[in-house]
């Protein structure tokens, strides 16, 4: 079953996403907060010119520039090259690329803690579009909800093609204002009017749609439009940011008036194994009685005394504490490249993109990023590889983007799962469905009486060699019990843990506490979106259940 919403702490912020946190010497608990701003998402619009290669650099432009929806066109990506590759931190990514020749495809990021769907019957083959419907948690009262576009127009359009692509984006905005009366439109992308003659006010006429891009997107002209059926004149202001990396596009932000607010820290329950805290428990455990839970005949009785007992015993010593934490970037995105960033886009609009300060910080920034991952791997990654392969492979892993956990589960909330507690409830429902046309094992059939052949039970010794060999890395079951803990106090718990199991063997029966485990649902493609088929459920089981279901085997197969 999945944790239960009773056992979180009172203070636990009523939306969260849940897991677990391991380092040598924390237990930690994550809850994220994904308490929603109340205005409408800041945008980025990028023309990239191949998206692989400037990804870190568009990574730390959006962190710095706090943006929620990001929209490129000339990615340049081939199914070939997969998602990971090229995700940014906590956001999802979209993508529709052309498959008939090289060049060209457009993509979306949207902030993993919004709800986003993309719309692929609006899609059409001959035009490079993408369409979503995106649903922030809190909007404006005025708006339902958000259609987001991402169109790139060929340069060698002509009249034939502008026709084609009126009507699309006439027949998809008709069609998604008629179900969505109160729906804010944006259109993105590059248009390439002055090659196509491609006409904004055409648009207008037969859409309702604003352009709404004032500043210059290529050299002195705007190519790159947002296109809106706001009513709001205001509802954006368009910033011309520096290119990024080699693109000859400025970057646009579009930043929504006013600013949203900057999203809450996550918070984290933590608890302290160091030292100076073991050595008090160890005291206190080397001395306890535990003959009140071994004279218990019934063994799930035992157990459950025995959970009770060592629960108070860990929160006594090693309670959990609540701090807040930031969210991090990627380990070589430095401090200093930020502040390149920053000091690049104040070049811009101070001195121009002719100056030679503007020059120097743009290149600065390139160089940089280059430089500064290269250091982080020799530094930090090489040596792993022969001295800890595991770790080194989690570093390149995580260098190449393919270890990135992005929430994900806002993109399954809709009008009938609306939160975190009802989707965990669906997910429930949907694990009990696959075997509740099974017949539930009777305890009528076992004699009473019968001796449990010698061979079938443990001693304390057999416990503890289970108990030591503990991964103390792994994340704990149900019980909370701190894999660390259960290692070096393995001789001190072996005898009761023992008699707990012996008295299973003669009963026939295990306890009840020993067969609950936490489910993880973990996607199987990004981002998921039904839980029938997307999504995969990991069991995080007690760890004292492991070490007596390990010696079982060991005893049948002796």
């Amino acid at each position: 079953m999945l944790f239960p919403i009773s056992d979180l702490p009172e203070s636990t912020p009523s939306r969260y996403s849940y897991s677990i946190q391991k380092t040598n010497t924390l237990e930690r608990l994550k809850f994220e907060s994904t308490l929603p701003s109340t205005k409408i998402p800041n945008l980025l619009i990028c023309n990239l010119r191949s998206l692989t290669s400037k990804v870190d650099e568009l990574d730390a432009v959006v962190s710095f520039n706090q943006t929620d929806m990001v929209c490129i066109t000339e990615t340049w990506l081939s199914p070939a090259i997969p998602d990971n590759l090229v995700s940014l931190s906590n956001f999802n990514l979209f993508r529709n690329d052309r498959l008939v020749s090289n060049g060209g495809g457009v993509c979306a990021y949207i902030n993993s803690n919004i709800y986003c769907r993309r719309i692929e019957e609006f899609e059409n083959s001959s035009i490079e579009s993408l369409w979503l419907s995106v649903r922030p948690k809190k909007l404006p009262r005025s708006v339902s909800v958000i259609l987001l576009a991402v169109v790139y127009h060929l340069t060698a359009s002509r009249q034939t093609e502008n026709v084609e692509l009126y009507s699309h984006i006439q027949t998809n905005v008709d069609s998604f204002l008629y179900s969505h009366p109160e729906a804010l439109v944006l259109i993105t992308g590059d248009f390439n009017f002055r090659s196509t003659g491609l006409d904004a006010n055409h648009l207008k006429r037969i859409a309702g749609l604003t352009q709404i891009v004032k500043v210059a997107t290529r050299s002195d002209v705007t190519l790159d439009w947002c296109l809106t059926n706001s009513k709001v004149d205001n509802i954006y202001e368009s910033i011309q940011l520096p290119p990024i990396g080699t693109s000859d596009h400025y970057t646009i932000l579009m930043k929504a008036q006013p600013s949203p607010s900057k999203p809450d820290n996550s918070h984290i329950w933590e608890r302290e194994l160091r030292d100076s805290r073991i050595r008090p428990f160890g005291r206190y455990i080397t001395t306890f009685d535990w003959s009140p839970i071994l004279d218990i005949h019934d063994c799930d009785t035992k157990y459950k005394k025995f959970n009770d007992t060592m629960t108070v015993m860990i929160e006594k010593f090693f309670p959990l504490e609540r701090i807040k934490v930031r969210k991090c970037d990627k380990p070589w995105m430095t401090s200093s490249i930020k502040s390149a960033i920053g000091r690049r886009q104040k070049a811009l609009h101070e001195s121009g993109e002719n100056s030679d300060i503007y020059k120097y910080w743009r290149n600065r920034v390139q160089s940089c990023i280059k430089v500064a991952r290269k250091i982080y791997y020799m530094r930090s990654v090489e040596k792993l590889k022969n001295s800890n392969p595991a770790r080194w492979w989690k570093e390149v892993k995580a260098i190449g983007g393919f270890s990135s956990k992005n929430s994900w589960y806002s993109q399954l909330f809709s009008d009938d799962v609306r939160n975190c507690e009802e989707l965990a409830e669906n997910f429930n429902n949907f694990l009990t469905a696959l075997t509740s046309h099974f017949d539930p094992l009777t305890l009528d059939e076992i004699q009473e009486g019968l001796e449990v052949p010698n061979h079938y039970r443990v001693d304390a010794q057999q416990i503890y060699m289970k108990l030591s060999k503990i991964k103390t890395t792994k994340s704990p079951g149900p019980d909370m019990f701190p894999n660390k803990i259960l290692k070096t106090f393995a001789f001190e718990l072996a005898p009761v843990i023992s008699d707990i199991f012996n008295s299973s063997m003669t009963q026939g029966t295990s306890p009840k506490a020993l067969k609950r485990s936490i489910v993880v649902p973990v996607p199987k493609v990004s981002p998921p979106k039904s839980i029938e088929d997307d999504l995969r459920p990991i069991s995080l089981t007690s760890q004292i259940a492991k070490v007596m279901e390990d010696c079982t085997l060991d005893n049948f197969f002796s």
